[in-house]
């Protein structure tokens, strides 16, 4: 007897043959009504549209109706991570939505959306600016190896001359194969 594949599993085969130069149209159709349609894989199944969605060489062309129905469908389905995919999709139509959208899913161990909730902090575009909480928020996402986290630190430590901190991030990045630009000495 064959050992049972996981919902990953599942989902990644069908997004393999999806991604299979030589699928047919058809096949590539019947595996975005899979995702589209299933409620079986926890909402990973809609975020999977969602990130395709986003990408230049998309794969499945939804239309951004479409992708604002996938993330409340992974919300429905108990995956916050659709919070994020909310939050993009109304950035630019509705600033206090997405908002919400993103604070929903703030400290949820997304570093995506923590990411943009410490640039808006820092930035003070769409919420007040705070340098502070954006330093934590920046700090969240380098905990994650990402890039852009360690930078925001930099850039808040340099701009209130703590420079030894900031080359101490640096070194820390540095260490972990992340390149970023040079500290003020």
């Amino acid at each position: 007897m064959e050992k049972e594949i996981s919902k990953r599993e599942k989902l990644l085969l069908l997004l393999k043959t999806a991604t299979n130069p030589f699928s047919s149209d058809e096949k590539i159709t019947d595996v975005l009504n899979i995702f589209k349609n299933s409620s079986n894989f926890d909402g990973l199944n809609h975020l999977i549209l969602l990130d395709d969605y986003f990408k230049d060489d998309s794969i499945f062309f939804l239309t951004e109706d479409e992708a604002i129905l996938e993330a409340k469908k992974a919300v429905s389905e108990n995956n916050k991570i659709g919070y994020y995919y909310l939050y993009l999709l109304y950035l630019d139509k509705d600033k206090k939505y997405a908002l919400d959208c993103l604070l929903k899913i703030i400290d949820s161990s997304f570093p995506r959306a923590d990411l943009a909730y410490a640039n808006h902090l820092y930035n003070g575009d769409i919420i007040k600016k705070d340098e502070k909480l954006a330093f934590k928020y920046y700090q969240n996402a380098a905990k994650y190896n990402f890039k852009e986290g360690y930078y925001g630190m930099m850039l808040i430590l340099e701009k209130n001359h703590h420079y030894e901190e900031a080359n101490q991030v640096y070194n820390e990045a540095k260490k972990k194969g992340i390149e970023l630009p040079g500290v003020v000495i």
